[in-house]
């Protein structure tokens, strides 16, 4: 872990003294073990510090060691809590584990928004809803850039942080990008900001505003020079941190000329530029944007991005490498400079220009263990490379091993993949591998990957059961989780939309083994488990048994397994109190309560904590033999979140339940 830029787990002794102390507190050992099972083990913690998990960017956590097949469902499964933002979230959540923060050790959410606001949150404790710090990081004097500042834009109103940062955990630094407009100039700046995780503040020299250019006569040039132009160029895909160097590429604001794909790597030690790259030099657009993916590396540091609809060649010949539009790209950093090492470009590349059908719709996702790669277009193909023989243009594709086709039929206009493909590995009677892609105007699909044969064995490909309409127009975007490759951890996570693109958001989990069994979907019983509209090619963050979704209605949500009904199961030890039930759970406003004493009891009291053990009312209950129904109207104390209610008398605690408020 070079730079700290991948998913990982690690012992932290901190967190389990931290538990240790808090029982002891506590006198009542039942209440104390309900709350013990809330919290993830902190041996088990992991992080995610980039886009995706890992620079593979195979969007697989193979240690996640709480959610399983046998519990995400609707009894044991749903939201958990939200914490409220200022704007829409087009960044991926990150995930610091144990971090030592305000003075105690807590896994940590981060999250950025269009208002050019980054925010830290607890991510485990839903009672602790103010964030662990807060900033907003436009420049003084100035204001975010505004879609009304375009000629063309397809975000909302703000336009601030829309890429995924990335963290170094060993300088404890969060990099990003954001957008400043000033209004005396009308002009806009991009930034590269170096934030201390701990407390929000920006580290020494930071931020510095972004500038490049290169030798040129494409568009835009000036006296045969290209100069990187802010208010054309969009930042959208996420950021790489690789050997001291993050990596940022742009793309456009709706295609509108002129532009270029750019690839910059800015030293972390400086924020000054190391390399410039320029993909369409001698002609126009090529626009790095990969729906939101950052740039992959494999295991010999070879970097990959997939340019979009741009010139290819020059003068005739598609193999020059000065334009290179509709590519797959392989870099080498070196001392002085960003080696194009080589390049595949489709045979169709021109089709794909005229009907706006990017090669470079997606990022480079990398099979673990091999020198090969999938890659997609949004014609509907996916595209198996040997990433060591790329091959260039050739007019029948000689140097891919194979074509899928993501989508039941491809091409304008009904081919539609915008999602790069995840991976995961799991152990049943063999060694299985398999990819899993879900097509805007299709079905979820599982692929098997032959090792053996370096190629999918499509004989055994499974289809999801629910297919999709153009009306999702950008289709779903997926994530996957396990334990290893035990089997039955394996869990594939789907955020789509619930009908038309634009509106309500979706969560699905699917059994990572047959993604034919839906184990849960947040339409699932309760509206509680809803959440709001669905965040634009953005991916949910699965992590220490808890699942972190963003969205454009200013809130995240953080799903995870609710703490266990415990009603007969500690009620029956005790002759005299039959069973106790609650109703309606979640609930908004009220809460009712219902019980069976076979014989009067002395002061019995229902009391009513918060996760950290808080009493927040306490009641006394008919204590009569027979059984009772008593209604609890919940007052401003109880935000949305989970509450514990303990029923006890001078004689003993007879048990407790759990109810969500929303």
């Amino acid at each position: 872990m070079l730079d700290g830029n991948t998913l990982y787990s690690e012992n932290f002794y901190k967190g389990f003294w931290s538990l240790k102390n808090l029982i002891l507190m506590k006198k009542n050992y039942l209440f104390i073990l309900a709350v013990a099972f809330e919290f993830t083990s902190f041996a088990q913690n992991v992080s995610v510090l980039t886009q995706r998990y890992n620079n593979k960017r195979n969007g697989w956590n193979s240690t996640e060691k709480t959610l399983n097949t046998t519990n995400v469902n609707a009894e044991k499964f749903g939201l958990l809590f939200t914490r409220t933002i200022d704007d829409q979230v087009y960044a991926q959540p990150l995930l610091v584990s144990n971090l030592l923060i305000n003075g105690k050790t807590q896994n940590v959410v981060f999250v950025v928004t269009m208002n050019n606001s980054v925010y830290a949150f607890n991510a485990d404790d839903s009672s602790d809803m103010t964030p662990l710090w807060h900033v907003n990081i436009t420049s003084q004097g100035k204001r975010t850039l505004k879609s009304s500042d375009l000629p063309c834009s397809n975000y909302g109103s703000n336009i601030g942080i829309i890429s995924t940062p990335v963290i170094d955990t060993f300088t404890s630094t969060m990099y990003l990008v954001s957008y400043d407009f000033s209004t005396q100039t009308n002009k806009p700046t991009q930034y590269i900001h170096a934030l201390n995780i701990l407390t929000g503040n920006e580290r020494h020299g930071s931020p510095q505003p972004i500038s490049a250019s290169v030798p040129g006569i494409g568009q835009g040039s000036v006296n045969e020079t290209i100069v990187f132009n802010p208010l054309k160029h969009n930042q959208r895909s996420a950021l790489l941190l690789h050997n001291g160097v993050i990596y940022i590429c742009w793309a456009s604001f709706c295609d509108n000329p002129p532009y270029h794909g750019w690839m910059i790597g800015i030293d972390t030690s400086t924020l000054k530029n190391k390399y410039v790259y320029n993909d369409t030099p001698g002609d126009s657009a090529g626009g790095i944007w990969m729906a939101g993916n950052g740039p992959s590396v494999d295991d010999n540091g070879f970097i990959y991005v997939i340019s979009g609809n741009g010139t290819v060649g020059t003068n005739g010949n598609p193999n020059n490498p000065l334009n290179r539009g509709e590519s797959f790209l392989q870099f080498f950093p070196e001392k002085d400079s960003l080696k194009l090492v080589n390049f595949f470009t489709l045979a169709n590349y021109n089709y794909l220009e005229q009907y706006d059908l990017d090669y470079g719709v997606g990022g480079a996702m990398l099979i673990p263990n091999t020198t090969l790669s999938v890659s997609n277009s949004k014609e509907g193909n996916l595209f198996l490379l040997d990433d060591n023989h790329l091959g260039k243009y050739t007019a029948g594709n000689d140097s891919v091993l194979q074509i899928i086709a993501a989508a039941q039929q491809t091409g304008y206009p009904l081919g539609l993949n915008y999602g790069t493909p995840i991976y995961y590995h799991y152990f049943s009677q063999s060694d299985t591998e398999c990819i899993y892609v879900w097509a805007a105007t299709d079905s979820l699909k599982q692929l098997f990957f032959n090792r053996s044969g370096n190629k999918f064995d499509l004989t055994k490909t499974i289809r999801g059961t629910i297919a999709l309409s153009q009306s999702s127009l950008y289709g779903p975007v997926l994530t996957v989780s396990s334990d290893g490759t035990n089997v039955g951890t394996g869990i594939v996570w789907v955020l789509r939309s619930a009908s038309n693109f634009g509106s309500q958001g979706l969560l699905e989990a699917y059994d990572a083994r047959d993604i034919r069994h839906l184990l849960w979907s947040s339409n699932m019983g309760t509206a509680a488990n809803r959440f709001g509209n669905l965040p634009k090619f953005n991916t949910a963050v699965v992590a220490n048994g808890k699942v972190y979704v963003p969205s454009f209605s200013n809130k995240l949500y953080i799903y995870g397994l609710f703490k266990p009904h415990v009603n007969t199961g500690i009620f029956e030890k005790y002759s005299n109190v039959r069973f106790a039930n609650l109703y309606p759970n979640p609930t908004s406003e009220s809460i009712t309560l219902n019980y069976n004493l076979t014989k009067p009891l002395n002061d019995l009291t229902v009391r009513i904590n918060d996760f950290l053990g808080r009493t927040l009312m306490s009641i006394p209950l008919l204590s009569t033999a027979g059984e009772h129904t008593q209604t609890i109207s919940l007052n401003n104390q109880f935000k949305p979140g989970i509450y514990y209610i303990e029923y006890i008398s001078s004689e003993n605690l007879y048990g407790y339940s759990r109810f969500i408020k929303y």
